[in-house]
């Protein structure tokens, strides 16, 4: 409760007994007062916790499939995105390759492919 009347703005979020998730924003006013949002965020965090196993799940199947899996960035042309295949090809590590073009990386005569 004294966290409610603090004249500063603050926001925290409270896990509630019943499972559910609460985040509170306060806001003090010029008069004296204050403003408190109270937001019921348990349903946004089961999301974003479904969402992170499914990319984890997603990138281990990536990772792992002896097939090459390169992604790139349609507008720059820069890799975002390469699997171990996809080094194994190249004998050259992730590090060398993200963020960077295929001309950066490859021998001319490779770059066609790519």
């Amino acid at each position: 409760m004294a966290e409610a009347f603090r004249p500063d703005p603050g926001y925290m979020v409270n896990q509630l007994k019943d499972g559910r998730t609460l985040a509170v924003s306060r806001r003090p006013m010029p008069d004296g007062g204050s403003v408190a949002v109270h937001q019921d965020i348990t349903a946004h965090l089961h999301a974003e916790k479904e969402l992170e196993k499914t990319k984890q799940f997603l990138n281990s199947i990536i990772e792992n499939i002896p097939i090459a899996v390169v992604v790139k960035d349609a507008n720059t042309r820069k890799f975002v995105l390469v699997n171990r295949a996809f080094e194994a090809m190249l004998k050259v590590p992730r590090s060398e390759v993200l963020g960077k073009t295929v001309v950066r990386n490859l021998p001319s005569e490779r770059c066609r492919a790519y």
